[in-house]
């Protein structure tokens, strides 16, 4: 019998590549089907790159989870307030590449640790409106859909904002 060992740690200039193929693993499963292989190879290009994860490691102190020594999910939390209401934790870049495994939930909670040590009243994040997985998967954890936007970085796409208050 096998046992899972996930550690959740801030990720290194080292992680680069590996969070980037952690990323565009998500990516793929999630995102793909929803703006097509044309949009996402442009999208793709740009923002699953080792250089763009390189500069989040160094920009936002990118968290990682890793099982196994392979990096299995990604994300940040950065301040930043929603609608203009103080005590706002923007949570970015949150990949996961494989579902159903505890890597996701596992991140969550240690990134809503951080945003709490800095005095972060609430936690916020913006989810294609069209992935249905992401946003049961937020749902189930006690995120709330607050509003929507238009999405700047794919034409037409809408973007639905969650938010979460931190205890």
């Amino acid at each position: 019998m096998t046992t899972q060992t996930i550690t959740v740690r801030p990720a290194t200039e080292d992680d680069a590549k590996a969070a980037a193929r952690a990323k565009l693993a998500g990516a793929l499963r999630e995102i793909r089907p929803l703006i097509g292989p044309e949009r996402f190879r442009d999208w793709a290009q740009k923002r699953c790159s080792v250089q763009f994860t390189r500069s989040r490691i160094e920009g936002t102190g990118l968290t990682v989870v890793e099982d196994q020594g392979q990096i299995r999910a990604l994300g940040f939390v950065r301040p930043e307030n929603l609608h203009n209401e103080e005590g706002g934790f923007y949570l970015g870049d949150f990949y996961v590449a494989e579902e159903g495994r505890g890597y996701g939930t596992a991140l969550l909670e240690e990134l809503a640790r951080q945003a709490k040590a800095r005095c972060g009243r609430y936690m916020w994040s913006l989810v294609l409106s069209d992935n249905t997985d992401a946003r049961r998967f937020f749902e189930k954890r006690g995120w709330r859909h607050v509003g929507e936007r238009p999405n700047g970085e794919v034409e037409g796409g809408i973007l639905a904002e969650y938010r979460l208050e931190l205890q």
